[in-house]
């Protein structure tokens, strides 16, 4: 549980104040560890179980947070080492290791010393010609001081302007970009992977204009640099589907109860409507408030007056604002209505106040403003849509594998070219569905695909060279390979 879900941040090279990298580390924090898990703090999930399924969830099911809580209570015993998973090798592996395109923004050195530090970088696009952006990876050089970042494109020069009137790399900008004309592309956390759209979908992207970095440092990285990168996986093709980020819910056009005000020592909800006029795919939710916003909630109401559960918030924290793609793709359809509310608490009971004693807050751009924002991936219908099911990335340690050693039960395996640089052929008598997946020497899945019949062949282009273990899986059987890659 513990590599899977707290690793990716806690460890050497990530956000995390300690190290979970061995039994040693989680003992000596297994206090620490039990309080947070059993609060819901830790991992950084907010979304609440069961009302949606999101693609790569990190948060802990009840059975998990139990599993912790009794190991601790229990006096958090070793157990026997012989059967432990091998610890994930948190080395970086691009998602994207040949980029058509790639932005390298200006190094920065934090400025957060008792409170947090926000800022934009900007850079322009300079594609040579209109594109698509099919896939995108944020790629800090100093994870231990990048909370999160979110990125998007610009047509106009007004982010230009405000690097230039704030001195030293970018600009201050708190909450978002400072400006209301930016193409919302995506973002990253710690532990977050490349968002990779699905295959035929794309985002089109003009010739010129500027890309946008915000970064959050958190407090106490003063003094520490940072400068990110962004690698970009482009498509020429014309006949993608167009995904699109947008506010369908917000404080602009649908506040039904407006405008947004929040008086000092009161809790204030406020809530959003927008029709439907016709079939929408839904790819990904990001709600956005600040630091007054207690809870969240966002759903659609059906033509038919069924309920279609978007996203619920029942404890917002502004330090951890998450995209949640979903897992299978929601279809609105043409004729429900989409609606949004948010609970404002801005009484001396909400510790992230940032007011003392607490003053009216009215809508801004600021720190002590606020805001009633659900931005929507979406794209257009199309038959067959509600079929849709995304994969989520394999987990850091399979835990079913403690060693992996070439085994041979499936029928007629052939890999070819075996040694390779980039395709693999695999054949087989087999004719069932087969498991695919890519291990390292460690154990650790890195790439896992279903396939209903083979032969089949998969791409190696986002693995370095090394020696690798192919395992293909049945209901009924197993077969592990040895694959050299060069």
């Amino acid at each position: 549980i513990i590599y899977n879900k707290c690793t990716v941040c806690h460890n050497p090279e990530g956000i995390g104040p300690f190290n979970l990298l061995s039994y040693e580390d989680a003992f000596a924090n297994k206090e620490a560890i039990k309080w947070a898990v059993e609060n819901r703090i830790m991992p950084p999930w907010l979304a609440e179980r069961g009302h949606r399924a999101y693609l790569n969830d990190m948060s802990l099911t009840d059975d998990q947070i139990q599993s912790i809580v009794d190991w601790v209570n229990g006096g958090a015993p070793q157990g026997d080492p012989n059967v432990a998973p091998n610890a994930p090798q948190m080395f970086r592996n691009e998602a994207i290791p040949n980029p058509d395109t790639e932005i390298t923004f200006d190094a920065y050195t934090s400025q957060a010393v008792s409170g947090d530090d926000f800022r934009c970088f900007v850079k322009p696009w300079e594609a040579s010609s209109s594109t698509w952006i099919v896939g995108s990876e944020v790629i800090p050089a100093n994870t231990n001081i990048v909370h999160h970042t979110l990125y998007g494109w610009d047509a106009e020069n007004t982010a230009v302007d405000l690097d230039h009137e704030d001195e030293g790399p970018g600009y201050y900008c708190f909450g978002d970009f400072g400006t209301n004309t930016i193409k919302l592309l995506g973002g990253w956390v710690p532990g977050g992977s490349a968002g990779l759209l699905p295959e035929g979908f794309g985002i089109p992207i003009p010739q010129g204009g500027n890309m946008i970095l915000q970064t959050h440092f958190p407090k106490g990285s003063a003094g520490q640099r940072d400068s990110t990168t962004i690698r970009f996986k482009l498509s020429d093709q014309e006949d993608l589907r167009e995904v699109r980020a947008i506010p369908i819910l917000n404080h602009f056009t649908n506040l039904i109860d407006g405008p947004l005000f929040i008086p000092a020592n009161t809790v204030k909800t406020f809530h959003a409507r927008q029709s439907i006029p016709f079939d929408l795919l839904l790819l990904a939710v990001t709600p956005h408030t600040h630091l007054l916003g207690r809870s969240i909630n966002a759903f659609a109401v059906t033509p038919t007056n069924d309920t279609i559960s978007l996203i619920n918030i029942p404890d917002w924290d502004f330090d951890w604002q998450i995209t949640y793609p979903f897992k299978q793709p929601v279809v609105i359809p043409g004729g429900s209505t989409m609606y949004g509310e948010i609970t404002y608490d801005n009484t001396v009971n909400n510790h992230h106040n940032p007011s003392s004693p607490p003053r009216d807050v009215s809508l801004g751009e600021e720190t002590t403003d606020e805001m009633f924002l659900f931005f929507f991936a979406v794209a257009g219908y199309e038959a067959g849509d509600e079929n849709l099911v995304f994969e989520d990335n394999a987990p850091l340690v399979d835990c079913v594998v403690s060693s992996i050693t070439e085994q041979q039960n499936l029928e007629n395996i052939r890999l070819s070219p075996n040694p390779t640089s980039n395709n693999l052929r695999i054949r087989s008598a087999q004719q069932a569905s087969v498991k695919l997946e890519i291990l390292d020497i460690n154990g650790r899945v890195l790439f896992l695909k279903r396939q209903q019949s083979l032969p089949t062949t998969i791409s190696l282009d986002p693995l370095n060279a090394g020696v690798y273990f192919l395992r293909l899986s049945t209901l009924q059987s197993q077969t592990v390979k040895r694959l050299i890659i060069h």
